[in-house]
């Protein structure tokens, strides 16, 4: 898995140069920074997973890279964009740049290490590139 600063500065990086280098119209930084935030979103689960462990006894690969590591989720934060922009257009902007993020992330995780489940929960299939195979320093593994 990548870490957590690849997750959030990839989307920040990427977005950085679209809006220098390719954007006729210039628009606020603050998107840059969101669809950071937006990078790092899939990674949620670890804290549940933590909470889950120090209860249950849960496993990481219990928990990680399937719910919020699915192409589910920024369909739906972009089905939200869609409807809000009549209403809000910083709102769908905002939520444009998390989907950015979002996506970003799946990519590094498909294609770097590991795979992921990116039709879950309607199908378990998992898909991976693994260029970077895990190691014990650069898991997320506690085993």
């Amino acid at each position: 898995m990548p870490h957590a600063v690849a997750h959030i500065l990839t989307p920040i990086i990427l977005l950085d140069l679209y809006r220098d280098r390719i954007a006729k119209k210039k628009f606020p930084l603050i998107y840059v920074m969101i669809a950071g935030v937006g990078g790092i979103l899939p990674d949620i689960d670890v804290i549940v997973y933590w909470l889950l462990n120090t209860i249950s006894g849960t496993t990481l690969s219990e928990v990680h890279r399937m719910i919020t590591h699915t192409l589910l989720v920024p369909a739906l934060i972009l089905i939200a964009a869609t409807i809000t922009y009549k209403f809000s257009k910083k709102m769908t902007y905002a939520m444009l740049a998390i989907t950015f993020g979002y996506l970003t992330h799946l990519i590094l995780d498909y294609t770097l290490t590991g795979t992921i489940m990116p039709f879950f929960p309607f199908s378990a299939a998992k898909y991976g590139l693994n260029i970077i195979p895990a190691t014990e320093m650069g898991s997320t593994s506690t085993t």
